[in-house]
């Protein structure tokens, strides 16, 4: 690769980190209000007299229970009329539905669900682990990612860059996707497509660090959970990489990686995913072979050939994945300029932040107007017993007798009831979101779904 091509890989970088972390404000801040942790400040109340009203978590449990609970499920239709009377479709769904339980593929899509609505878009990466080899970066010798075999992975929103002139409804328009991982250092120095190796270090990990390991975003706040997470990278020697999954126009359909001061890319391989053609073999006469000579069926593939680009098999038109990349977006609205639309839960911070104002301020009056009552000094002064009595009053005995001078001394002060208005504004602030969210159709959708 020469130095332009690099220059232009490190100069799109740049770009997609300014903007990946402006779209991961919003992130954060959404996250964190699902974990109340509210930034809008209350006049007139100090944070620890907010009620915490939650409508993110109710929300969120529902869409996972309905939309992602009974997904992903594979249905085939066959349309070879041979194979009609064999009922190959249920045996191909059998095989499919089996595949996603070896893979724990639900998991992931319910995470993925959950990262749609934090974030408008959630990722799940289409992987396939290489046979013969216990461990090929960025793969894990797990159940999920055994070798030989497709599997499918949740990936966290803020680690997936999308070149910014996709279309809006279109990924397969983008030139790019960029994809940042952490990678054990030893398994890049162990792993020998990996060239480059000499100036590559385990990267550093300090607060406020782009971490990403599972998360919606990087910058974390110095908590407990974060520095644990910074902790455990730095006793792992990791190492955070890029990889290019390319279009065009640089290395078109093939897998770059760069790593943290290295100029050279550490990879930089014809993509994986990229459709390859086998040529079929011919006898030394130059007829085809088949498997079956009468039928001329089932053609012998020459599946051993190397092409130049070092790659079995000659480049194909197209690809083996959706769009042209390994990438899944998990989308629930679309957005009239951006491929990456408003996240579902911004729509309802507003309403959660105004719910969490009204019922503190309904919590604040009923604190802070308590009931209470007034008694002149007079009756204090004509009653050796006038202080014993202010006392049972207060302490409110159901049934007790209080002899007094004159009645007359004694008056409750009424502040009124002032929750009206906050519970009238409380219940308009709920039908704006049960519009938004349609939180009751939800419900029902959800409930005969669990019944089929």
């Amino acid at each position: 690769m020469n130095k332009k091509q690099i220059e232009w890989f490190q100069t799109e970088a740049k770009m997609l980190d300014t903007l990946y972390a402006e779209r991961m404000k919003r992130w954060k801040r959404l996250a964190k209000a699902y974990d109340l942790e509210f930034q809008s400040k209350i006049r007139d109340l100090k944070s620890s007299e907010y009620v915490k009203i939650s409508e993110f978590y109710p929300l969120v449990r529902q869409v996972v229970a309905t939309v992602a609970m009974n997904y992903p499920t594979m249905f085939f239709e066959v349309m070879d009329d041979e194979s009609q009377d064999g009922d190959i479709e249920p045996i191909l769904e059998r095989a499919a539905a089996a595949l996603l339980e070896i893979t724990d593929t639900k998991s992931h899509v319910h995470q993925a669900v959950t990262d749609a609505l934090f974030c408008g878009i959630g990722w799940i990466r289409t992987d396939y682990n290489p046979p013969g080899q216990d461990l090929t970066s960025p793969y894990l010798p797990n159940s999920e990612q055994e070798e030989d075999l497709p599997s499918f992975s949740r990936v966290a929103p803020g680690m997936v860059h999308v070149d910014p002139t996709t279309q809006p409804n279109n990924l397969g328009t983008a030139r790019y996707i960029r994809e940042k991982l952490w990678i054990p250092l030893k398994s890049l120095m162990d792993d020998k497509s990996i060239k480059n190796t000499k100036e590559l270090k385990a990267s550093p990990v300090d607060r406020g660090t782009e971490v990403g390991f599972g998360e919606l975003m990087f910058n974390r706040d110095d908590d407990d959970e974060a520095a644990a997470v910074r902790s455990a990278i730095e006793n792992g020697e990791f190492v955070l990489v890029d990889r290019w999954h390319m279009h065009w126009p640089i290395g078109s359909k093939r897998c770059v990686m760069f790593a943290p001061g290295v100029d050279e890319p550490l990879k930089d391989v014809v993509h994986p995913f990229s459709r390859r053609v086998f040529q079929q073999r011919t006898d030394i006469l130059g007829r085809p072979l088949f498997d079956d000579p009468e039928t001329q069926t089932d053609p012998i593939l020459d599946v051993e050939t190397t092409h130049k680009d070092g790659e079995l098999g000659e480049p194909g038109v197209g690809w083996l994945v959706e769009h042209g990349f390994p990438f899944t977006p998990v989308k629930f609205d679309v957005h009239p300029t951006s491929f990456y639309p408003t996240p579902h839960l911004a729509y309802m911070e507003d309403i959660q932040n105004g719910l969490v104002e009204s019922f503190s301020r309904e919590a604040s009056f009923q604190k802070r107007f308590a009931r209470q009552g007034v008694v002149e000094q007079a009756e204090i002064d004509a009653n050796p017993k006038g202080e014993e009595i202010v006392t049972a009053l207060k302490n409110g005995e159901d049934g007790e007798w209080h002899v007094v001078a004159d009645k007359n001394h004694f008056m409750p002060l009424d502040y009124g009831n002032g929750g009206g208005a906050q519970w009238a504004f409380a219940d308009r602030l709920r039908f704006s979101g049960d519009r938004i969210s349609q939180v009751a159709d939800l419900k029902q959708s959800g409930s005969s779904a669990a019944q089929t």
